[in-house]
């Protein structure tokens, strides 16, 4: 079962995710208090539904928005995980709980990646939020049952994604043979499709250790001018380097240089990415340039 209605919540309940009711699903995702009569009622959805596997997708997710308002990033996170487990460790068996974090909670991770053991450093208020949470997770499995597990995603994206840098160019590139974006295009990213981290719960969902975390990724970096290449391959357009795409140079301190995934571990247990992010951003950009 899959908690959370955005980019991820969708696109894992298109690859076969269950949810509660609406109703319901609305009170998991968003609520962190809980009168009594809106705790039973999620009480018994989930008692009806018996989800071996619960996975936290909700919350807030724009980096942007988390540096105008970092208590809500830093706090609701924690909060709501809190509140989840305090629900789920009263059922009889309490499901594996899954919680999406992030691979922004390392910071650069510099060009050959990090894995689970590079140091921490989240440097804007929605990486701080997302470690909250996790090391809240971390003590919280000394007394839950169903053990939990914590995925790292890197950057998701889907073909339906509305929002993020591979939107912003699809937009501009549909309007424009040529245009300006922030930073140096040097900037490399791990774009994994939400098919493949739906892919990952389904590998790390039956473990039963009390609390395990993952980087879920491709392993590639690609660089945002990369990125624009492929669009413009899709879009028809001749990419002219400094002419199609400008790079302003301006970069935001809470956007790290690098930021991609070492999969060796989640690899170790057979995980494997099967969708590249070249194909699966030209496809991206091709079915935008449909509908743009």
């Amino acid at each position: 079962m899959v908690c959370g209605n955005g980019l991820v919540g969708q696109g894992l309940v298109e690859f076969g995710f269950g949810k509660l009711q609406p109703n319901v699903d609305k009170l998991f995702g968003r609520t962190i208090d809980y009168a009594p009569n809106q705790r039973n009622l999620v009480r018994k959805d989930l008692l009806d539904n018996n989800f071996a596997v619960v996975v936290n997708a909700a919350g807030p997710s724009n980096v942007l928005e988390s540096l105008s308002l970092p208590d809500q990033y830093l706090d609701f996170p924690w909060r709501q995980c809190a509140t989840h487990l305090s629900i789920l460790g009263e059922l009889p068996n309490p499901p594996v709980y899954v919680f999406i974090s992030s691979g922004s909670v390392y910071g650069d991770t510099g060009l050959e990646g990090a894995s689970e053991l590079t140091s921490l450093n989240p440097i804007s208020p929605y990486a701080e939020g997302k470690l909250k949470a996790e090391l809240f997770l971390q003590e919280a499995s000394r007394s839950y049952r169903g053990g939990i597990v914590v995925l790292r995603c890197f950057s998701i994206y889907s073909d339906n994604l509305k929002s993020r840098i591979p939107f912003v160019i699809a937009t501009k590139m549909a309007k424009n043979n040529s245009f300006t974006l922030s930073g140096t295009g040097f900037e490399l990213r791990d774009f994994v499709h939400v098919k493949d981290v739906a892919r990952a719960i389904g590998v790390v969902g039956a473990l039963q250790a009390e609390f395990l975390t993952f980087n879920v990724g491709t392993g590639i970096g690609i660089s945002i001018e990369e990125v624009c290449q492929i669009a413009a391959n899709a879009f028809g357009i001749e990419y002219i380097k400094n002419q199609t795409v400008v790079f302003n140079g301006d970069v935001r301190k809470s956007d790290p240089q690098n930021l991609v995934a070492d999969i060796s571990k989640i690899q170790n247990l057979g995980f494997s990415a099967s969708i590249s992010p070249h194909e699966g951003l030209l496809r991206y950009f091709q079915l935008k340039k449909q509908i743009l």
